[in-house]
């Protein structure tokens, strides 16, 4: 497939898309600067005062802004969650090792995968227990086993993209953007419950594959149905060549409350067997969110 360079991450086939992305990524203005001042001014006051008196006196309560527009005060809603680190200790990295932390992923890998080559990626991984789990799906669980965050799936409408060959969900995929579609999904825990919200969450690791160059179309439904507003998103992709390919800009515009970090986590889908659990590592201990 000669001059054509985009991979379906979780097959490890190559698409026949001309051309690249945009590929520039940009960093949203981030809302409600103004706001988070005001909140944080009138707030700081009632936290310092009884900190001196008691070693167990109660954080900086949390503090929305009082503006109408969700734009301009949702960014605030969360920040006061890192009143409640140890003294001394760095507000960004407590904040990521908290209980409200979750890795939320997007993984659709072939249900059969006859003649791919390893050399370019497998769609799928074996455990040593034998059972199958999609490229991104391991590097979800790598993340959430080393912070210790909630593991949350999203899940596309049973027999909505077709799994059996390569050619299928690539054709699927697509048409799908071509159509600029809005796929539904559900929020579901590891034990296959439903989850209806991310409202306990402030800091959220989000995983997907590239298709096509771009975010599959269910991540868009989900960032465009999702409030997300106030915060912090690390995204991670599993990739044949194109990385990011311009999807933190893609979600800044989908999220422009939210506090998108660009640095994300791309591993080549080629070896997230033997390096995705170290790369996640370094991953997560250049940004402060585990210990070396």
């Amino acid at each position: 497939m000669g001059g054509r360079d985009v991979e379906l991450e979780e097959s490890g086939t190559v698409l026949g898309k001309e051309g690249g992305a945009s590929g520039l990524s940009r960093r949203a203005l981030l809302a409600g600067l103004a706001g988070l001042v005001a909140a944080l001014a009138g707030t700081a006051l009632a936290g310092c005062s009884g900190a001196a008196s008691s070693a167990g006196a109660a954080g900086v309560p949390a503090t929305s802004a009082s503006a109408s527009s969700g734009a301009s005060a949702g960014g605030n809603t969360k920040l006061a969650a890192a009143s409640a680190a140890s003294s001394g200790a760095d507000s960004i990295a407590s904040s990521l090792r908290g209980t409200g932390a979750a890795v939320v992923y997007f993984s659709m890998p072939l249900t059969s995968a006859p003649d791919l080559d390893v050399e370019s990626g497998a769609s799928v991984l074996v455990r040593g227990d034998g059972s199958m789990v999609g490229l991104n799906q391991m590097v979800a669980e790598y993340v959430s086993q080393q912070t210790g965050a909630d593991l949350i799936r999203i899940v596309a409408q049973d027999g909505w993209y077709p799994t059996d060959t390569p050619e299928d969900l690539i054709d699927f995929a697509q048409q799908e953007q071509d159509d600029d579609g809005r796929p539904p999904y559900t929020l579901q825990a590891p034990d296959g419950s439903e989850m209806g919200s991310l409202a306990g969450y402030d800091t959220l690791y989000i995983g997907y594959p590239i298709w096509w160059y771009e975010l599959p179309m269910i991540m868009d439904t989900f960032f465009e149905s999702e409030d997300l507003s106030g915060k912090t998103i690390h995204m991670f992709v599993v990739h044949g060549g194109s990385g990011l390919s311009g999807t933190p800009a893609d979600i800044e515009r989908m999220q422009p409350g939210a506090s998108v970090d660009e640095n994300g986590l791309s591993i080549n889908r080629a070896v997230v067997g033997s390096e995705g659990e170290s790369d996640a590592h370094s991953w997560l201990v250049g940004m402060g969110a585990i210990d070396e």
